[in-house]
């Protein structure tokens, strides 16, 4: 599992004429401010059938809410990849979930 927070800036996008929202994701220039990673279960055999995997980030501090404006987005997501190992070949299924934060406990002045 992989805890990722990203800022993607398209403000180039905006002076060149970048307009569709396909162009807006494509060009934009991305950097992760947070990425934490963390080991589910170890390399073995799982039988057939539905599992869950619970799982925590602890003692994380998502201070930068989600913010979605013209020029500047934060997203957050959790991706999680499993690898299948076989005789002939290799299978990796990978899923991502996006969040938002928003932090209501800030000091008013």
């Amino acid at each position: 599992m992989t805890l990722k927070g990203m800022i993607i800036d398209s403000s180039n996008d905006m002076y060149y004429g970048g307009s569709t929202a396909a162009s807006y994701i494509s060009t934009a220039r991305q950097t992760d401010f947070i990425q934490l990673k963390r080991e589910l279960e170890m390399p073995g055999r799982i039988d057939a059938g539905s599992y869950d995997f619970p799982f925590s980030f602890k003692n994380v501090d998502l201070e930068i809410e989600t913010h979605q404006g013209i020029a500047m987005l934060v997203n957050y997501s959790v991706d999680a990849e499993m690898i299948q190992v076989g005789n002939m070949m290799n299978y990796t299924c990978k899923t991502r979930s996006g969040f938002s934060v928003c932090n209501n406990n800030k000091e008013s002045n």
